[in-house]
């Protein structure tokens, strides 16, 4: 009897033994299941934080913001029609609706004109306070729509603090000179501060134009933007705020 009883609570003993050590390997198992997903989990999340940040710094820029200058009694912007299709004789000065400002003695001049011009283009500026023009000249044109006037290569130089109306014409007929189609805008040529300069000095291409926009430097920032690495979009964005939107590229 002894040894019958000696020998059930062995059994016993022995199957909840082996019980014991399943649910403790269960565990384990478990525990390490739990572990692996939890750090695959991890992962997933990080790697998903990871790519909105990394698609970030491929796309995002800043856009060049126009903020004009507050000045006196401004000269505005004369247009030169309207642009339509089919429509060849128009032209169109990228000039700020009031006078725009520069920081160089001889900036460029940007002006839209319609492919296929056969007529001569003539350039002409002339001081706010003089009757006549600084210089009158006709001038050469490329098949781009997008077209510049360069005053070094006319050796002219614009005099500080001095107010003038530049303007792009179409010479539709030489002896008929009503019929020219002009457009033009105001300019001024201002020296940079000391400020603006060492901040220019220490740009990138990509920030220049953002800085001369929105130090209200009208002309130099349309310079800037050529140089960057999407100019046709800052482009854009600056003739829209200047409510130049029909001559978007």
């Amino acid at each position: 009897m002894r040894s019958k009883t000696k020998l059930t609570f062995s059994c016993a003993f022995l199957c909840m033994f082996s019980l014991n050590t399943s649910m403790a390997d269960n565990s384990k198992k478990n525990s390490k299941s739990f572990q692996a997903v939890k750090s695959s989990s991890t992962a997933s999340n990080k790697q998903n934080q990871a790519k909105p940040a990394k698609h970030l710094r491929k796309t995002s820029f800043t856009m060049p913001m126009y903020i004009p200058p507050l000045r006196g009694a401004p000269i505005r912007r004369v247009g030169g029609g309207t642009r339509s299709v089919g429509d060849n004789n128009h032209i169109q000065a990228l000039s700020p609706g009031q006078t725009g400002l520069t920081i160089s003695p001889q900036p460029l001049f940007y002006f839209y004109l319609q492919s296929e011009i056969n007529s001569v283009i003539e350039f002409t500026l002339v001081a706010s306070d003089s009757e006549d023009p600084l210089v009158e000249v006709q001038i050469p044109t490329t098949n781009s729509s997008l077209q510049t006037v360069d005053l070094a290569t006319l050796n002219v130089q614009l005099a500080p603090n001095t107010e003038y109306q530049w303007f792009v014409s179409i010479v539709i007929d030489p002896k008929q000179r009503a019929k020219d189609v002009v457009s033009g805008g105001g300019i001024k040529y201002v020296s940079a501060t000391e400020n603006l300069k060492q901040t220019l000095a220490h740009s990138s291409k990509e920030q220049r134009s953002v800085i001369l926009a929105e130090s209200g430097i009208w002309y130099d920032a349309i310079n800037a933007v050529q140089q960057t690495s999407n100019p046709t979009l800052q482009l854009n964005s600056l003739l829209e705020q200047v409510g130049l939107n029909d001559y978007s590229y």
